[in-house]
């Protein structure tokens, strides 16, 4: 289903290129995760992210931005003996209907994410490989300091459950931080 919106939306971000955007950015990824007696919200880890977009302005100070993303999570969400399970990357579209007020821009984020996550067993080398689609909100806040520079502070989150083979962990969903900087390419 991602790659039906991404290839469905291409044109959008091809041909309205009203201000085509690249970030870079630095993630800190937040588990929760079940073991059979109880929860627990795991460590944080810190790996980053690339985007590409466009944002549209619609009226005066209303504008819509569609981005891809990519997030490097490397996330290690349990460790039995010798075996490990993992929340790898993460890619996605985003829709992000923002308010933008002089160097400011708040925006809603709502998108779909494919989640990869994998369970090693380090004795053996067998790797169990899982790929699916969740769905993502969040919000981000952007400040335009110079003319195609802009700060970014984004949080994600996704209900994304996965069950570990290895490890007998659970995740249940998964939230991500972001502080990056976005250049336009193209306004």
């Amino acid at each position: 289903m991602l790659k039906y919106c991404i290839i469905l939306l291409f044109p959008i971000l091809s041909y309205s290129q009203h201000s085509m955007h690249i970030g870079i950015g630095s993630i800190a990824s937040f588990a929760k995760t079940e073991f059979t007696t109880h929860n627990f919200l795991s460590k944080k880890n810190i790996g980053f992210s690339l985007s590409y977009g466009n944002t549209i302005r619609i009226y005066n100070k209303i504008q819509l931005g569609l981005e891809v993303h990519y997030h490097d999570n490397k996330f290690v969400l349990s460790r039995k003996d010798n075996s490990r399970f993992e929340l790898h990357q993460n890619i996605g579209l985003r829709i992000k209907p923002g308010i933008n007020i002089g160097q400011h821009t708040i925006s809603l984020i709502h998108g779909i994410t494919g989640v990869y996550v994998f369970d090693k067993n380090n004795n053996t080398g067998n790797q169990l490989d899982r790929y699916d689609e969740a769905w993502m909100w969040g919000g981000q806040y952007s400040y335009h300091t110079y003319n195609n520079v802009i700060l970014n502070i984004a949080y994600v989150f996704s209900n994304f459950e996965s069950l570990s083979f290895y490890t007998g962990n659970k995740l249940i969903s998964f939230s991500t931080l972001e502080l990056g900087f976005t250049y336009k390419i193209y306004s």
